[in-house]
């Protein structure tokens, strides 16, 4: 994932969307638990097209993942990130390519700003990351986003993520990178992913689909979902295709004011504005 030095130092919402979930955290059944069936997914065309590049044995995914997910941001929220042409939080994105190489190399190696990039960070492969998105989202669009992460140690939600942590995100349009980490030290297998959709069915099998930045013009999708210990798994990624890899952070961006509160604000102004119409009716006027 790093240059192998994140490998080594392995060691919001609170309301999860009750109306629609029934998700059990880490009980003695199951985190697969929900009322009612659903599908959110995003427009996988939005997602940069940037491939993984070579930085020792295990490349730079979690810079290039970023960088790709950006783009999505660039595409859904055009307003907010690409204010008059101009890509705040991909400066150096190539429109013909879909690509931005340099973008991912500062935010990974060569710093930006006064900050200095992912893989030059001494802390752990989750706080190094969550760090990097804040100075990133601090250094080219100060006050657009909102960040939140689930990890053991975040300052958000010291836990594992849950399928209604990623399916709330997705819901909300936001953006979600999540590690995948292979259970098996000896596989020495961590690896950032792009979330791009959650999906539960009646029988509560769930499935995800996502971009993996060493592939990442294809979407994988309905992938199954497992879940052990507490830990959401998933199988069949790239580099690791045989076993089962534990989903053990998830992070999400998000505009400011984030998407949810944006259909809340405009479902009230709304509500308003027909009471207004019903009473100046009434009144004659």
């Amino acid at each position: 994932m790093n240059c192998s030095r994140h490998l080594r130092n392995l060691n919001r919402r609170s309301t999860l969307y009750i109306a629609l979930f029934a998700t059990l955290l880490f009980g003695v059944t199951s985190q697969l638990a929900f009322a009612d069936a659903f599908s959110y997914s995003e427009n996988f065309g939005f997602f940069g097209g940037q491939n993984n590049f070579s930085c020792g044995q295990q490349g730079a995914c979690g810079a290039v993942g970023s960088i790709n997910s950006f783009i999505f941001l660039d595409h859904q929220y055009p307003t907010v990130y690409v204010p008059n042409n101009t890509y705040l939080i991909t400066p150096n994105y190539n429109a013909n390519t879909n690509t931005d190489m340099v973008d991912a190399q500062n935010f990974g190696f060569n710093g930006f700003g006064t900050y200095q990039g992912y893989y030059q960070r001494t802390g752990s492969a989750y706080t190094d990351f969550i760090n990097t998105l804040s100075d990133w989202f601090t250094n080219y669009a100060p006050g657009t986003t909102v960040l939140h992460s689930w990890y053991a140690g975040s300052n958000d939600f010291n836990r594992l993520p849950t399928i209604g942590d990623l399916a709330g995100e997705i819901k909300d349009q936001e953006n979600v990178e999540f590690f995948v980490l292979d259970p098996n030290p000896a596989n020495k297998f961590f690896h950032v992913l792009t979330l791009a959709g959650v999906a539960c069915d009646a029988q509560n099998n769930c499935t995800i689909d996502y971009q993996d930045p060493n592939d990442p013009t294809n979407e994988y999708q309905n992938v199954a979902v497992q879940v052990v210990n507490g830990q959401l798994q998933i199988k069949g990624v790239l580099g690791d295709a045989n076993n089962w890899v534990g989903i053990t952070g998830e992070f999400s961006e998000s505009p400011v004011p984030e998407p949810a509160t944006l259909v809340t604000l405009g479902s009230a102004v709304l509500g308003i504005a027909g009471v207004l119409r019903r009473r100046f009716m009434a009144a004659g006027m």
